[in-house]
Parts: C-alpha cells; sequence; structure tokens
C-alpha cells in the first residue's frame, strides 16, 4: 500500500491501490469486524470516484454490500448491491460473477430466496463458462445453500455436490459448513455432527474466525437436538465469545439464542431465557427475517414455560407474519406453540386442526424426496408435536387416541414411492463397495485392513449422498381411516394391538375381540429393560458356540419374553385370534412368536396401522394363475442349496438358483419379475447404518440400495437370512433396515429372522412354512405352524408388513 500510495501519479497503479483498499477491508473484516473494514472501503470509494473508473465505483458498493449483510444490516446492504447492479453489464467476468455472488447471499439473508437462487445460478454459470473455479465453486455452493433455505433437500445436496466437484482453491470449510446445515435441516443429525467437527478442523488451519463461529454456532445447534445440551453450551459459549472479540453483533445474538434454548431443555428460570430473548428481539428488530423469528419463537417458547400466556401469544403473532419463510423445523415449532396456546383457551377443535396442518407440512417436506433415508430423518420435529397430540387424546377412547399417533407414526411409509432414474455413478460405488466387502473378508489385521475399513466408510457417505439427490418425486399418501382398519380386521379375522408411550408409562390400544381398547400397561423402563434383555438373550441363543451354556440362555430367553407377555400382552386377552401388533421404538424387533400367549398365534408385525390397513386392502396380487417362485442360495451356508432346491419343488414351476450362481443382479431381478422369492443366505443388520444392511450373495453383498431403481416386483419375499429382520429406530418410530427397506419399495409381506438362525433350523422351518404356504395358508399362519413344530428359534422368524396369501 505505501509502494502504491507513493506513485499516486499512476493511473494503474492508483486502480491497483483501490484493490488492495477492498482486499483490506475484506482481511479486516474477518479479524477486527465492520467498522474498521468499511473505513478502507471509503477510501477505495473515494479513490475510485477521483479515477472516474465506474468499474472499481461498482465493485466497491459490491464489498460494502456484502460486508454490510456479513454483520447483519441487510437493509444498507440491499441499498448498495442494488447500486452496483445497475452496471453489471459494465464488468468484466469475474466481477459480474462477484456482483452476483453478493446479490445472492445479500437476497438469501433477506428472505427473499427464489431471487437467491437465480442470482447464485447466473453468477455460477458465468464463472464456469469463463474457466473461474474459485467463483464457481462459491456462487454453486451458496446456490445449495438457499435451494436448502428454500426446502428443497435434494436440489440442495445435488447442487453442493457440483460445487464440491469444482476443482477450486476455495475454503473446505464453508462448503461442509453449508452441507452441514442441509444435514440439520433434514434431520440427518449424526451425520451433520461429523461434517461440521471436520469443518471445525480445517476452518482453524486456514484460519477463519468468521467461519469458525458460525461452526460452533451450528455444532451447539445439533448437540442440542442431540440431546447432549452440556456441550451444546461449550460450543455456543466458545462462539458468542468469538463474535464478541469480532465486534459481530448479530452473530452474537445467534450463539445467545442457543445458549437460551440450552437453559430452557435443562429447566432453568425461564424468565431470564425471557428477557434475554426480548432483548435481542428489540435491538435486532431490522435484522434478517429468519433472525428476527428465530428471537421471537425463543421467546414464545420462554414465556409459555413461564406461564405468562399473553407474552407467547404477542411474540408468535410476530412470527406469523413470515411464517412460510421459516424452515420446516421452524414451522413445526409455531405449530407446537400454536396448539398449547388454543387449548389454554379452551379451543380443543383448533388444536387438532393446528396439528392436522402441521403433518400437512411433514408431508409436503418429505415429499420432494423418494429417498427412505431422509424421508425418515425429517420426522425427528415432528416428536414434541406428536406428543402433544397423545396428551389430548389420551381420555378421549380408542379411535380418537388412534388417529392422533398414526397421523405421526412412520411417516416415511406414508408416501409411495416413486422409482427414480438408474443412475450409473450409484451403480458404480455400489459394485467398488461390494469388491471392497470381499476384500476385507480375506484382509488380516493391520495397516492394509485399516485401509479398507476407511475407504468403505468413505463409500457409505458417497452412496447416501448419491441417494439422497437421486431420490426425488411425488407419489401418493396413504391416510388414516379407523373405519377401514375395523372393516379390514373384520374381513381378516384379526386383532390389532399398537404401542405407544406416553409420560413414561407404555398405553396399548386396539381392536380385541371386536371390541376398542385403550390399556396402560406398564412403565416404559422397565418393558425396555426387558426388551434389551430378550435382545440379547436372542442373539447368543443363536450362537453355535455356547456348548453347555445354550440352555441357561434360552432358559434366560423364554422367562423374558414370559415376563413381556405378563405385562403387555397377557391383560389384553389377545392369542384366541390373528395378531397384529404395531410396536414402538423400545418393542421393535422381539420375537413375538416366543411370549407363552402367542404360541402357534399368527402375528403379523407392522410399523403402523396406516400401513397395514393399506396393504392387506390392496394386496397386490395377480388372481387366475399360480405364483411365480424363485429361490436363491447364497454362499458359505451349510444347507442353503438343498434349502432353496426343496422350497422351489413345493411350488409348481418354483426355479432355484444355487449358491454358485447366485449373484446381486439375480435376486434383483428376481425381486422385479417373481411373485414369491426366498433367499437363503447369510445377512447382516448393520444398526449405526441400517441402510446398509445386506445379505451376502456370490460375488459380494446386495444392498436396499441395489433395488432404488428397479423396485420390489415381488409381494412376498422370504429372507432365510441371519439378522436381517432387525429394523434400527429413528425418532417417530421410524424403522429402517434390510426387511423394512423392502417393504418400503413394493414388497407386501417380508419374513426374515431376527436374529442368527442355526442352518437345519432354518431348512426344516422354510420347508414347513412353505408347505403350509402352498396349501393355501397365508403367511402369519403358514409361520405360526411352522415355528409351533421346531425349536424355539423357529419362532426368530417374523412376518412383517401384512399377510400374503396364494391368489385363489
Amino acid at each position: 500500500m505505501r509502494l502504491l500510495a507513493a506513485d499516486g501519479a499512476d493511473p494503474e497503479h492508483a486502480r491497483l491501490r483501490v484493490r488492495a483498499l477492498m482486499g483490506l477491508a475484506t482481511a479486516t473484516f474477518e479479524q477486527q469486524g465492520l467498522d474498521p473494514a468499511v473505513g478502507y472501503l471509503d477510501q477505495a470509494a473515494a479513490a475510485a470516484s477521483e479515477l472516474g473508473d465506474r468499474e472499481l465505483g461498482v465493485i466497491c458498493h459490491s464489498q460494502r454490500a456484502t460486508l454490510y449483510g456479513r454483520s447483519g444490516n441487510i437493509g444498507e446492504a440491499l441499498r448498495e448491491i442494488q447500486l452496483a447492479a445497475r452496471h453489471l453489464d459494465t464488468l468484466p467476468a469475474r466481477d459480474r460473477s462477484v456482483v452476483l455472488l453478493n446479490y445472492g447471499n445479500i437476497l438469501m439473508h433477506s428472505g427473499d430466496l427464489p431471487g437467491a437462487v437465480d442470482r447464485f445460478g447466473r453468477s455460477a454459470d458465468i464463472a464456469a463458462e469463463h474457466g473461474l473455479h474459485r467463483e464457481a465453486f462459491m456462487s454453486r455452493s451458496n446456490q445449495g445453500y438457499a435451494a436448502y433455505l428454500a426446502g428443497d433437500l435434494p436440489q440442495a445436496l445435488a447442487l453442493l455436490d457440483e460445487a464440491a466437484a469444482v476443482e477450486a482453491d476455495a475454503s473446505g470449510a464453508v462448503v461442509r459448513l453449508d452441507r452441514a446445515r442441509v444435514l440439520i435441516e433434514a434431520g440427518l443429525l449424526d451425520e451433520a455432527l461429523a461434517v461440521l467437527e471436520d469443518a471445525a478442523g480445517l476452518a482453524v488451519g486456514e484460519p477463519q474466525q468468521q467461519v469458525l463461529g458460525e461452526i460452533e454456532v451450528e455444532l451447539a445447534r445439533v448437540l442440542l437436538l442431540l440431546g447432549r445440551p452440556r456441550e451444546a453450551h461449550g460450543y455456543a459459549s466458545r462462539a458468542r465469545s468469538r463474535f464478541r472479540r469480532r465486534h459481530a453483533p448479530v452473530w452474537t445474538a445467534r450463539a445467545e439464542l442457543i445458549l437460551g434454548q440450552v437453559e430452557l431443555l435443562t429447566g432453568r428460570d425461564p424468565q431470564r431465557v425471557l428477557r434475554t430473548a426480548e432483548r435481542l428481539t428489540a435491538r435486532f428488530e431490522t435484522a434478517e427475517a429468519p433472525l428476527r423469528a428465530e428471537h421471537r419463537l425463543i421467546a414464545a417458547e420462554a414465556a409459555w414455560m413461564a406461564g405468562e400466556v399473553e407474552a407467547a401469544r404477542a411474540h408468535l403473532a410476530q412470527v406469523e407474519r413470515i411464517r412460510k419463510r421459516l424452515s420446516l423445523r421452524g414451522q413445526l415449532q409455531v405449530a407446537k406453540l400454536q396448539a398449547n396456546l388454543a387449548l389454554v383457551d379452551g379451543r380443543e377443535a383448533a388444536a387438532r386442526r393446528i396439528l392436522g396442518g402441521a403433518a400437512k407440512v411433514l408431508l409436503n417436506g418429505q415429499s420432494g424426496s423418494n429417498s427412505t433415508d431422509l424421508r425418515s430423518a425429517v420426522t425427528v420435529y415432528a416428536v414434541p408435536l406428536a406428543r402433544l397430540h397423545v396428551e389430548m387424546n389420551r381420555d378421549r377412547g380408542a379411535r380418537a387416541l388412534f388417529e392422533a399417533t398414526e397421523k405421526w407414526r412412520a411417516f416415511g411409509r406414508r408416501l409411495q414411492p416413486v422409482r427414480p432414474p438408474d443412475d450409473p455413478e450409484l451403480a458404480d460405488l455400489l459394485t467398488r463397495m461390494r469388491e471392497l466387502r470381499e476384500g476385507l473378508r480375506y484382509e488380516p489385521v493391520g495397516p492394509g485392513r485399516e485401509s479398507l475399513v476407511r475407504q468403505e466408510y468413505d463409500l457409505r457417505r458417497e452412496v447416501r449422498a448419491r441417494d439422497w439427490v437421486l431420490s426425488r418425486g411425488e407419489g401418493g399418501s396413504r391416510e388414516f381411516s379407523y373405519r377401514d382398519m375395523r372393516a379390514a380386521l373384520a374381513r381378516e379375522d384379526a386383532d390389532l394391538i399398537s404401542l405407544v408411550g406416553h409420560k413414561g408409562r407404555l398405553l396399548v390400544m386396539g381392536v380385541v375381540g371386536g371390541r376398542a381398547i385403550v390399556r396402560e400397561v406398564a412403565d416404559e423402563d422397565q418393558v425396555s429393560d426387558h426388551a434389551n434383555r430378550a435382545r440379547a438373550d436372542l442373539d447368543a441363543a443363536g450362537r453355535h458356540e455356547l456348548g453347555v451354556f445354550q440352555d441357561s440362555v434360552t432358559g434366560s430367553l423364554r422367562s423374558t419374553m414370559a415376563r413381556l407377555d405378563e405385562l403387555i400382552l397377557r391383560p389384553l386377552g389377545v392369542g384366541s385370534r390373528r395378531l397384529v401388533i404395531v410396536p414402538h421404538r423400545r418393542t421393535h424387533t422381539l420375537p413375538w412368536g416366543m411370549a407363552p400367549s402367542l404360541r402357534g398365534v399368527p402375528v403379523t408385525v407392522s410399523v403402523s396401522a396406516t400401513d397395514w390397513t393399506g396393504r392387506v386392502s390392496d394386496p397386490g396380487t395377480r388372481d387366475g394363475r399360480a405364483p411365480v417362485v424363485r429361490a436363491l442360495a447364497g454362499p458359505a451356508v451349510a444347507r442353503a442349496d438343498e434349502e432353496v432346491g426343496e422350497v422351489a419343488a413345493i411350488w409348481p414351476g418354483g426355479v432355484a438358483i444355487d449358491s454358485d450362481t447366485t449373484r446381486v443382479a439375480h435376486l434383483r431381478d428376481a425381486l422385479g419379475e417373481a411373485d414369491v422369492v426366498h433367499v437363503a443366505a447369510h445377512g447382516d443388520h448393520n444398526q449405526q447404518n441400517p441402510m446398509f444392511a445386506s445379505v451376502r450373495l456370490t460375488g459380494g453383498p446386495m444392498y436396499i440400495y441395489d433395488l432404488q431403481h428397479s423396485g420390489v416386483g415381488a409381494a412376498h419375499v422370504v429372507l432365510s437370512s441371519c439378522e436381517v429382520g432387525r429394523s434400527t429406530v429413528r425418532p417417530g418410530d421410524e424403522s429402517l433396515g434390510l426387511s423394512a427397506g423392502l417393504l418400503a419399495l413394493g414388497a407386501q409381506c417380508v419374513v426374515a429372522g431376527l436374529c442368527r438362525v442355526p442352518d437345519d433350523v432354518a431348512a426344516s422351518t422354510m420347508r414347513d412354512y412353505h408347505a403350509a404356504l402352498a396349501a393355501g395358508a397365508a403367511s402369519d399362519e403358514a409361520m405360526a405352524r411352522a415355528a409351533e413344530q421346531g425349536p424355539l428359534l423357529a419362532s426368530a422368524f417374523q412376518v412383517s408388513g401384512a399377510g400374503w396369501r396364494m391368489p385363489r
């Protein structure tokens, strides 16, 4: 700067000095905040005016707009960027791209999301056309973030992936921060946490104090949502201190909001939180709309918790004006507060309408994606509304309680699947995963194996990300009808019980013997303890190496299931007819057939009464011809080839494919073309990554992702495989796993094992099962007969979805 100033007579040097002043302004803003940075911009603008250089003057307006915007003064930022945009055509390509990028940022923070997406897209296109990689990266990344704010998560993820593919010398921390924000909105909280931790490491190394503070705010937010308030408090406190040092009041306020939410969650004085939120609201009344809404929402929540109903109502009324510009999470939070206020006023019908509207908002939020992963994750934000709805209807009878729980339960299954186009990139990723998985089977412990494990982890992340991007589209949705459920139960001569938690107690509602019931049966924690013990015993019972401990383990399993029977089933009087069980999150993947009351009773497990009713009302079977049956064997299962041969022989025209032949393509074709598909293979349920549950075939495993394009046309799928009947349950009773995935992709009924089942037990049970099925029994009836004739572990096979019967 001193050298340039010394030669002020040279116009080119004078222009360089203006550019240097603008660069110095940006650097100063990062380290010291807005006021000293504006001083340098004032000098730059004066010098540009003295030179009569319109191009530099436009860039000064754009730069000033950016710094005002990042500091939260959106009004001044808009004024400055509009001045710059008037002369956009006079600029060279790089500067045009940068001005549009800045314009998009300001529009995004002002709440004009369509305008922001447009400006970012134009900026990225100009940059790409002229080989400006850094600008292309930044513009496309910001376009993805704006799409996320607009609620289009698949498009947001696609644009962020496009940005990441640009080879640019740009901040890796920023693109990870944007991606994490999208993942938080999608409800993928664990994934967001991992991305943010990675981003924080990059920001420290780059270094970027502003970006690091923003990362800390998002870390605090996601930890709060994960129920880890102490850690959230630590990150929010560090972010607040960082922003105070930088004189960034708006971002300081964002950190203080998180601290207020921590205090509310941990039961501290809501009055103090209310005063803080009101102070921030008054101070930033002219700030961008989303920030004002955040202030008002936390103030309304604090006022509600403090018993100041009118204050809560007043703050919420202000939020209502911009409700449609809130994120899905924010809209659901508004609905919860509105419903509570309506209940205080005695307007219960209004509260029900509000909750019904919120359910539609959630359904619309899910409909942009066909990804089971995304659809199930976002329901985490609906859990408080579901609890409120149950509370409202606790004492209003079975019908009202059914309607309340079914409105929120297993939301991801309500939308019918829409098959995305075939994608070579996803197919290639899955092929590489199979090769890697096969390599891991033979790689000894050591550095080589550790490297393969890391590669597999990275590939899983890529597969999930690709699935989120591809899976877009809208299908129809199933709606619950209590009358239709009762009619279906009468036709099927079945009872149905549905379990739900309420204030630490387990409620059971149902239709038993034609009568509607509601019972409070047990303490939730007590049931959870017994269920965990039963699952542990079930895992142990399937192991061959137990030896002399086998009787002890099976005895413990019988005893635990008998205790659960006493707590849940026996008081209801079930067991005389076919039974449909809708479990809740603590009772998923229990071997219900081992309960004494249900020995020999046909049992089907369904994720919701809505899902079961829809399946039995539209079974998808084709009358007038014998079912097409295919039985496929996987490698390293002692009696697999014998088992599939026996199964195929039971059915006229049945086809068996042996273990040396079966590949992923064979199973995918069978699931698309046959009516009944039987698979005898080893399986694996990945508890932490349930979408990667798999069955092992020659050449490598088959995952649910392999079927996303083709779907499942088979009405009935039998997995005579270890563990693949298990599921991982997300908030909202969203079930994920191989069995759940097959049902979500189109299968009517799935039979699968909940644990390792000895090969001889599996083979004999499956032979008896198919014999009964081919004779005309429904799937639940056939399984009850087969299990009753076999040892205890024969009852580890579970019928899920809805019963299937051979067409007559």
